[in-house]
């Protein structure tokens, strides 16, 4: 089966084949079929139960987000067409998967269709639909045919730059070596859609953009970016850490002006992280960025194939990387030359291996990154002698609350927290039912102070105003890792579990229900309406004071640590050169992104990460653009 490659775009698809695009020349390994068109019909006229069935069907599965509905309509039993709605499915991933598995339905008028990479529960919720549909049908999927697949071939590419990664540090990359004069530009995404973990982020850090002069944010400088990053953790590249400070406010100016992203806001709540406030917002939230760069990208030419993975480098007598061999969703090979290879492939959270116990036990732990986050670049670079530092660290945050008990994913819910204790009189306490932080310190120090709890968890407390406040917060995000609908708020009260705990009534139901002692809680929420009343938290020097409504409804929702984005990769020089153990170049290997180390050394302030992937790829897209151009 050929598959088609879908841009992140939800109206509009592009069908064209991954062994389509560009010159190629390919060698069969083999020319057998997997199975004959006669012995598929002959098998399927053997087992079709539902011959003469016509009408319209539809049936029901859970997405990753909600429902999804697909309707199949049948004429004398074959498919005539078919729609699947899931519109609570996050846009650039699920929606995409929604989009792709109805084409395939339609194109090929069958059922039998595979799930798609990177969409496991929105596509295990399509199969789950199709089987409720085939049922109310008196079907089965041996009603319908198989989808011709063909053998799999070895087919070799040429390019003059190759970007493996489609997210925030490969999309601006390619953006920018194509609009500094570069024709012949190809991004490798190995999942079915672009973005990867930026398209998560809730903005980027921009000091010194035009953007920030535009909305009174001034007196920031170069040297202030400089000082805030390294204020953060430990093991920078100083000469990262200076490509971002000089050029994170230019990247935000290119991103508005040339590539016409809608950044035209900060976010509302200041980060205690910044001297001064540069974190700005995408209008549709950074998935729409990814989106608008991904189909800036295809326009202007570059290309972009889908379901793609690099698998290793090709190097030459000498040493130099040329080329990458690639695997395709059919199973093809590629060998790509190129000139130079860029790899953006982004972090290793979803690999359990790859953590090390450097940071501790990450049991407690919540992780709500992208699923595409194994390692692969960094596997692939240590495979031809790349040096990798600060492997053993993940970028930990506090505010993260658990999807379930059956999982380790979560839900990130930070800048609702921070807004909430800042405006209200909501504050944090820990099993034992003790406030032990100032509630509106930064995220590191939060973070770092809810590690010395007891199993490593806190709980915001809430009046009614306070979480209202959260709730309309967390509900409207745009973010989807941060969104939890009023319904999934509801679902979760209503459980009985503590994977995740949402508790609320009066004190002693919210607290007995949370699992913390209702008489703690009491003496603790008595002694803040006294911190108050008295204008001073001598104990945690919190300023922000409000009084907490004893007469109000109980709020009580976990806090756990999260962590979608890793701190270890590639040692590399201010021309983003891989470096090996010695100090020398690999010639041809470059590294941008999450996929690099040291800009952001063992932690990262709000905004960096996504500030480092998008800053990193506009440089060294322009750097390249030159280099290859001569």
């Amino acid at each position: 089966m050929r598959r088609s490659v879908f841009r992140t775009s939800a109206a509009l698809l592009m069908a064209a084949t991954l062994v389509g695009c560009g010159s190629s020349t390919t060698t069969p390994t083999t020319t057998a079929q997997e199975t004959t068109k006669a012995a598929e019909e002959t098998t399927q006229a053997a087992e079709a139960t539902g011959a003469g069935v016509s009408g319209e069907f539809e049936g029901t599965g859970k997405g990753f987000e909600g429902d999804v509905t697909v309707k199949i309509t049948v004429k004398d039993g074959a498919l005539e067409s078919a729609t699947i709605v899931g519109d609570k499915e996050t846009p650039n991933v699920g929606g995409n998967a929604i989009e792709k598995m109805m084409s395939e339905m339609n194109e090929h008028h069958t059922v039998n269709i595979d799930s798609v990479s990177g969409a496991t529960y929105t596509s295990n919720g399509v199969q789950e639909a199709i089987a409720a549909a085939l049922a109310a049908a008196g079907m089965t999927n041996k009603d319908f045919p198989e989808i011709e697949k063909v053998a799999a071939q070895t087919i070799e590419k040429e390019t003059s730059l190759l970007i493996l990664g489609g997210g925030g540090a490969g999309l601006t990359c390619g953006n920018s070596a194509l609009d500094s004069g570069l024709k012949d530009v190809t991004i490798l995404e190995k999942m079915s859609y672009t973005g990867g973990a930026t398209s998560n982020a809730g903005g980027i850090d921009a000091g010194l953009s035009k953007l920030q002069e535009e909305v009174g944010l001034t007196g920031d400088s170069a040297q202030l970016i400089h000082d805030d990053i390294m204020a953060s953790g430990e093991n920078h590249n100083e000469d990262l850490v200076w490509i971002m400070a000089n050029n994170q406010g230019k990247t935000l100016d290119w991103l508005k002006e040339t590539e016409n992203v809608p950044f035209n806001d900060r976010y509302a709540s200041d980060f205690p992280e910044h001297t001064v406030q540069r974190f700005f917002v995408c209008e549709g939230g950074m998935s729409n960025a990814m989106e608008i760069l991904t189909n800036n990208f295809t326009s202007k030419g570059g290309k972009l194939e889908l379901e793609t993975k690099a698998e290793e480098f090709i190097t030459d007598d000498e040493g130099r990387v040329v080329g990458v061999v690639a695997t395709d969703a059919d199973g093809n090979t590629i060998k790509y030359k190129a000139d130079a290879v860029v790899v953006a492939t982004g972090g290793y959270g979803a690999n359990a291996e790859m953590i090390s116990e450097k940071k501790g036990d990450l049991q407690y732990a919540v992780f709500y990154g992208v699923k595409s986050s194994m390692g692969d670049g960094q596997k692939m670079g240590e495979a031809v002698g790349a040096k990798m530092l600060n492997m053993g660290y993940a970028k930990m945050y506090p505010n993260g609350i658990s999807k379930g008990e059956d999982t380790i994913e979560g839900y990130a819910t930070p800048m609702p927290t921070l807004t909430t204790v800042n405006t209200t009189g909501a504050f944090f306490v820990n099993k034992d039912s003790k406030r032990f932080v100032n509630e509106t310190l930064a995220f590191a120090d939060i973070k770092n102070a809810t590690i010395k709890q007891p199993d490593e968890i806190m709980y915001i407390v809430m009046d009614q105003t306070g979480y209202d406040t959260w709730s309309e917060m967390v509900s409207t995000n745009t973010s989807a890792v941060g969104n939890i609908s009023m319904e999934q708020q509801e679902e979760f009260f209503n459980s009985d579990s503590d994977h995740p705990t949402f508790a609320r009534g009066t004190l002693k139901e919210a607290a007995e229900k949370a699992g913390l002692d209702p008489e703690a809680l009491s003496a603790e929420l008595k002694k803040w309406n006294e911190t108050v009343e008295s204008g001073t938290d001598s104990e945690f020097g919190r300023t922000a004071l409000t009084k907490f409504d004893e007469d109000s409804t109980v709020y009580i929702i976990e806090q756990r640590l999260r962590f979608a984005t890793t701190l270890g990769g590639y040692d590399v020089t201010a021309n983003f050169e891989a470096q090996k153990e010695d100090g020398t170049v690999i010639p041809g290997l470059y590294a941008i992104g999450e996929v690099t180390a040291g800009c952001n050394g063992t932690e990262a302030i709000p905004g960096s990460m996504a500030a480092w992937a998008v800053t990193s790829g506009y440089t060294c897209g322009q750097q390249l653009a030159e280099l290859l151009s001569k």
